[in-house]
C-alpha cells in the first residue's frame, strides 16, 4: 500500500514538474544551458590536463627513460678565477670509466650558412659530434652513413632532412658525395638523416632536421675556441638517478677538482613534470569550477524568479 502511495506521489510530482517546465520553456532552456556549460567546463579542463601529461610521457617513452643530459655548471671556475671547461678526452672516456653509463655522445656547437652549388640551402647549427651521437639520440639515416670516429679531421658531414630537401630543390641528384659549403669550408656529404621529430621534453635541443653534423675532431679545429656544450648519455636501467649523478660528478672532479657538472635524468624530469602537471590540473579544475558556480547562480536566479511569480499560488 505504501509502495503504491509512493508511486502515485512520484507520478503526480513528475506531471507537475513537466507541466511547469513546458509553461516556462525559455527558463528551462536557459537552466539546461547553464548546467551544460558548467559541467562541460570542468570535464574539458581536467581532460586537457590529462592529455598534456600523457603527451609528455609519450615523448619520454619515445626517447627512453634512461637518458641523461650532462652540462658544465655555470659557477665552475678555477682557483685563479678562470672558467673551466669539460675536456674532450675526458668526455669521450666517460662511458668506459663510469660503470653506470652505457653510452655517451659529446657535442661541440657551431652555427653558420649552408650553400650548395653557390645557392644557400639553409642556415643553422653545425654540430661537431662523435659516432655515438646518432645512436644515443636515436637518429635514423635516410641514406649513406653517420659520422665515424675514424673520420679524424676529415671534411665530411651528414645533413639533416630539411637541408637534404633544400639540396634536392637546388638540383642535387645524389645527396651522398655532394659538396656543400659550410662557412667558407667545403665538406663532402656522406649521409642524410631521415625526418626527426624534436623532443621538447628534454632540456637539450638537437634540431636534427635543420643541422649539419661534422666529426668532432674537425669541429675542434674549425671552431675557436671549441667548447663542449652538452654530453648526452644513456645510463643502465638498474642504476638510480642519485647513483649516476654522483658517479658522473666524481668522475669529472677526479679529472679536474674545479670542474662542476649538472646531471639531469629523464626520470628526474618525469617526476618534476608530473608534479607540475598536478598543479596545472588543479588550476584548470578551479577555472572550470568557476564556470560551474556561475552556471549554478544563473539557475538559482531562474528558480527564484519562478517561485516569486507563483508566491500567491504556493502560499
Amino acid at each position: 500500500m505504501n509502495r503504491l502511495r509512493i508511486i502515485s506521489v512520484v507520478r503526480a510530482n513528475s506531471r507537475e514538474a513537466i507541466t511547469s517546465l513546458r509553461a516556462a520553456r525559455l527558463r528551462t532552456v536557459l537552466g539546461l544551458i547553464g548546467i551544460l556549460i558548467g559541467i562541460s567546463s570542468v570535464i574539458a579542463m581536467i581532460s586537457l590536463g590529462e592529455i598534456t601529461k600523457q603527451q609528455a610521457r609519450k615523448q619520454f617513452s619515445a626517447m627512453g627513460t634512461n637518458i641523461l643530459v650532462i652540462r658544465k655548471s655555470v659557477d665552475a671556475v678555477s682557483a685563479e678565477g678562470k672558467k673551466v671547461e669539460i675536456r674532450l678526452a675526458d668526455a669521450r672516456e666517460m662511458a668506459q670509466s663510469i660503470p653506470s653509463i652505457m653510452d655517451a655522445a659529446v657535442r661541440i656547437p657551431g652555427y653558420g650558412d649552408f650553400r650548395y652549388a653557390g645557392m644557400e640551402v639553409g642556415q643553422g647549427d653545425i654540430q661537431g659530434v662523435t659516432e655515438s651521437f646518432a645512436r644515443v639520440n636515436m637518429l635514423s639515416l635516410q641514406s649513406g652513413r653517420f659520422i665515424s670516429d675514424w673520420d679524424v679531421g676529415r671534411q665530411f658531414c651528414v645533413v639533416g632532412n630539411d637541408i637534404a630537401m633544400a639540396m634536392r630543390a637546388a638540383g642535387a641528384i645524389e645527396i651522398e658525395g655532394s659538396i656543400i659549403e659550410l662557412e667558407d669550408d667545403l665538406y663532402t656529404v656522406i649521409g642524410a638523416l631521415a625526418y626527426t621529430e624534436e623532443n621538447y621534453a628534454l632540456p637539450v635541443n638537437i634540431a636534427a632536421n635543420a643541422s649539419v653534423f661534422i666529426p668532432i675532431s674537425t669541429a675542434s679545429r674549425m671552431m675557436s675556441p671549441p667548447k663542449i656544450d652538452v654530453i648526452i648519455a644513456r645510463n643502465r636501467t638498474d642504476a638510480g638517478h642519485e647513483l649516476v649523478a654522483d658517479e658522473v660528478s666524481d668522475y669529472f672532479q677526479g679529472r679536474d677538482p674545479d670542474l662542476r657538472v649538472d646531471v639531469v635524468s629523464a626520470k628526474q624530469l618525469i617526476m618534476q613534470m608530473e608534479s607540475q602537471m598536478q598543479l596545472f590540473t588543479l588550476l584548470l579544475t578551479a577555472i572550470g569550477s568557476i564556470s560551474l558556480v556561475v552556471g549554478g547562480i544563473g539557475i538559482m536566479n531562474i528558480m527564484l524568479v519562478s517561485v516569486t511569480e507563483r508566491r500567491c499560488e504556493i502560499a
